[in-house]
């Protein structure tokens, strides 16, 4: 594709380009090109992006919508050109600062105010137009949907059960989450109905700051493939609580303010049923972004979608204690997620060394870190205390089951032999500067061998390097079962 590409900006330009640099695609399949000519005659063609699509369908309904947005004067890329089998295409280069990254000194000192909150406000003024733009779109040029009724909201839900919740290995009763999945629709749009066919408010889907470029004229959207028609709350949703961004409270509730005080250009709304709706897009939101998360990151192994799972589990947590959602099985299955998936957040940039215990039934604990893994030792060829009637209700935590494996379990030995391995690894890592290694000890069940030598190598640690570094110990199975 990238010859097309080529040839398509030699026609568009008459010139070949002098550098052609990859752009990050983030989540995306399709491929992005900045290509660069100080031969151009048009001072405007001197960068342009080329994109290689994945899907026809897909490319016509960004050519279709850029052409309507563009009607109405609204900032989007405008497209330079296009491949006769429409799979490439040429469009404006609008720089290389989205708005999520002009917002990285907001985030560091939880302030927005002056331009930055200029810029925010004028993003909602500008999705509301995009929005309500939409009544004289031809929906049958949208890709994948029309509209975003039952069946889409359906998709989205079964992407969370099963790139999510099974990419994580739970054990799911189908009629439970279904019946949730079902009362989850029912929030939006009434008990058994349906988006109303009368809505033509245009949903962009994948409204998020990453999708935000700051332009010397101001913000310019990007990204809206996906659009169809819907309720205008779902993208405020996907802008105000992407995990990422971590906007404070107050902005959020800011900037709905905003929104809605623009809404009486459009016909009377009641603030209640509004905030109601946006809270139901929140909730379907969180769910639709740990299914994406699931697939590109436990599935596909990308490290920048990992690691996102966290922050969007603890929303989803703080979601679900709003008295407005009453969701107990969704709520009984996070809370028996392996333990791993909540120890991602590093509290500075000293180097983070995460042990954990685990029981090989189970599996080995996944790096959420996203770097793939890290050291494991097997823990199984000591002597079990498990197998003595005494020791089985206790742990590698009590006192007799710590006697019995340096009495007879052979565990001081292993760790002898594991501590200058560990040395080596957190002396070259704390050298290069890293902030994240991981080890883990495996036995049968979790509870007795691997959970001592998790602990003693925790011990190691913070006796040799104390504040060097930051150690954390997870006792998964511990922690699964109530244990600790």
């Amino acid at each position: 594709m990238k010859e097309s590409l080529l040839n398509l900006y030699k026609n568009l330009t008459g010139c070949v380009p002098d550098s052609v640099e990859p752009l990050t695609a983030a989540g995306s399949p399709r491929r992005y090109y900045r290509m660069v000519s100080a031969s151009a005659t048009n001072p405007g063609m001197r960068s342009l992006i080329g994109v290689s699509g994945t899907s026809v369908s897909e490319n016509n309904a960004f050519f279709a919508l850029t052409a309507y947005f563009e009607e109405y004067s609204l900032p989007v890329p405008h497209i330079y050109a296009v491949s006769d089998d429409r799979m490439v295409y040429i469009i404006q280069d609008l720089g290389s600062t989205p708005l999520y990254d002009m917002l990285s000194v907001c985030r560091q000192d939880n302030m927005y105010d002056g331009e930055y909150l200029s810029v925010l406000e004028e993003c909602m003024r500008l999705l509301i137009r995009f929005q309500y733009s939409g009544s004289n779109f031809d929906g049958r040029k949208f890709f994948p949907a029309e509209r975003f009724d039952r069946n889409s909201i359906k998709f989205d839900l079964h992407y969370f059960k099963y790139m999510f919740l099974k990419g994580v290995g739970l054990e799911i009763n189908d009629n439970l989450l279904e019946n949730e999945f079902d009362a989850i629709l029912d929030l939006l749009y009434g008990k058994g109905k349906d988006l109303d066919n009368s809505v033509r408010t245009v949903m962009l889907r994948d409204f998020q700051s990453r999708n935000v470029m700051i332009t010397p004229t101001g913000p310019a959207f990007i990204d809206y493939q996906g659009a169809r028609f819907g309720p205008v709350e779902y993208d405020l949703a996907s802008f105000l609580w992407q995990g990422r961004a971590a906007f404070p409270e107050s902005l959020r509730k800011h900037l709905l303010d905003v929104y809605f005080d623009m809404l009486s250009e459009y016909g009377n709304v009641d603030r209640c049923d509004f905030d109601r709706r946006v809270k139901a897009c929140v909730l379907l939101r969180t769910l639709q972004t740990l299914g994406a998360y699931g697939y590109r990151g436990i599935i596909q192994g990308k490290q920048m979608f990992v690691v996102s799972i966290a922050p969007a589990l603890k929303q989803l947590d703080a979601l679900l204690g709003d008295p407005m959602f009453n969701f107990p099985y969704i709520r009984e299955l996070l809370s028996e997620l392996p333990a791993e998936w909540n120890t991602v957040s590093v509290p500075d940039n000293r180097l983070t060394v995460r042990i954990f215990s685990f029981s090989y039934r189970r599996g080995i604990p996944q790096d959420v870190t996203g770097n793939g893994g890290g050291f494991v030792f097997d823990c199984r060829y000591m002597q079990n205390p498990g197998l003595y009637r005494e020791y089985r209700d206790l742990t590698g935590l009590d006192g007799p089951v710590i006697r019995f494996l340096r009495e007879k379990g052979q565990a001081d030995s292993m760790l002898q032999a594991v501590f200058p391995i560990v040395s080596s690894a957190v002396d070259r890592y704390l050298e290069c500067g890293y902030t994240s290694l991981m080890f883990s000890f495996g036995c049968t069940g979790g509870h007795h061998r691997s959970v001592y030598s998790a602990q003693g190598l925790y011990t190691f640690l913070k006796e040799k390097y104390g504040d060097r570094i930051n150690v954390c110990v997870v006792h998964r199975e511990l922690i699964a079962e109530n244990k600790i």
